[in-house]
């Protein structure tokens, strides 16, 4: 399960980042949902995993559409952007009990929002009015977090 998330140096890695980072999302549902306890957690769990499966096709649309992105980033702007601090729970394996891999979905929700939010504050000039995807997207993430960690409890 292990991702090719790449290091990020303009607008294209930066959103083959934000893919890679999806993809791992969808993943981990899918890899929690195999072994969560009851039909309340498969129900949410498989809520997540659409909603990543939907952020992929929308970033899919936009990656047909990079052409119009591109140039627009000064390249200093992507010096400093630390894709490593994003890896370590996305590029984690899928925890194996339960609860670990709903609090890992968690953490991960919150790794993909954490990233989205560093892409609009660090990019978002570039993304001209393509930032409000990511934007809503780091809304979703956080939001998925937070409806896990309630679940949890």
């Amino acid at each position: 399960m292990a991702r090719d998330f790449p290091p990020i140096t303009d607008l294209g890695s930066a959103l083959r980042f934000a893919f890679e980072a999806e993809l791992a999302g969808a993943d981990f549902a899918a890899a929690a949902e195999i072994i969560a306890p009851d039909e309340a957690w498969r129900e949410k769990l498989e809520e997540l995993t659409c909603a990543h499966d939907d952020r992929l096709q929308k970033l899919r649309a936009m990656s047909a559409r990079l052409d119009d992105l591109a140039g627009t980033a000064d390249p200093a702007q992507w010096h400093g952007f630390d894709a490593a601090e994003h890896t370590r729970t996305l590029g984690a394996e899928p925890a194996t009990s339960w609860p670990a891999a709903a609090e890992q979905m968690a953490a991960v929700e919150d790794g993909i929002a954490a990233y989205h939010e560093a892409l609009v504050a660090g990019a978002g000039s570039a993304l001209g009015d393509k930032v409000r995807l990511f934007a809503k997207s780091a809304e979703q993430a956080r939001a998925a977090s937070r409806e896990l960690r309630a679940m949890l409890t």
